[in-house]
């Protein structure tokens, strides 16, 4: 199997998720997207008194705004990737805030496990990651996550109900190269999630649902993973 710290080095080198001027992590990174997500994050951050945000933050264009400078002290933002060029980049884009931590070196959540002191009001956002990951590395990853005591996690999901199913956008869980595209089913196998907590359609434009798929958070220790 290829080398998942080259293939996804490979992408921002060569600027294979679109070369705009904010982020080198696709569409779904940039400001005019995240508008939505990020007051449905900060509402359940609140709602729900998390104290540790874990992310894998690409190159971290818009997160400052999910976490910015004079953000509550009394939370700890932690974000990592498997790609040195997009963690140099996140690290170099939010060197004056001090409330984020940046992991030093590239981690790959398929095989760490991360540590975690606070479980219980922690979240990690897992946002446009599942579907550049073969089937089994992806469920491999979300094991992880749970052994890790991490209770809320945020992913990215397709809903079937507003695809057409002639269409190639249609959710399905198939495999594909690590780093190559499918749209992600979190209810469907293998992952097969459930009690949904919070769900970002109920507030993002369905034009931007239908192009990126959504934002869902669950409790992961409830699922059978």
């Amino acid at each position: 199997m290829a080398d998942i710290y080259k293939v996804f080095d490979n992408i921002y080198e060569n600027k294979k998720w679109g070369n705009r001027k904010e982020t080198l992590s696709g569409g779904g990174s940039t400001k005019e997207i995240n508008k939505f997500r990020i007051p449905f994050l900060k509402k359940f951050i609140e709602d729900y008194k998390i104290t540790n945000i874990y992310d894998i933050c690409g190159d971290c264009a818009w997160q400052k705004d999910l976490v910015p400078p004079e953000a509550n002290k009394n939370i700890t933002y932690y974000g990592f990737d498997v790609s040195k060029i997009a963690l140099d980049k996140a690290k170099e884009t939010n060197k004056m805030n001090t409330n984020m931590i940046f992991s030093e070196d590239p981690l790959n959540l398929c095989d760490t496990i991360l540590e975690c002191n606070n479980g219980n009001t922690s979240l990690i956002i897992i946002k446009e990651v599942m579907q550049h990951l073969p089937l089994l590395m992806g469920l491999q990853m979300l094991k992880n996550i749970k052994k890790s005591g991490i209770k809320y996690i945020a992913i990215t999901n397709f809903d079937q109900d507003i695809y057409d199913k002639t269409k190639l956008l249609y959710p399905r869980n198939v495999n594909v190269e690590i780093g190559g595209y499918y749209t992600n089913n979190m209810f469907m196998f293998p992952f097969e999630f459930k009690n949904p907590i919070a769900n970002v359609n109920d507030t993002m434009n369905i034009h931007y649902v239908r192009m990126y798929g959504n934002l869902i958070i669950f409790d992961i220790q409830e699922q059978s993973i």
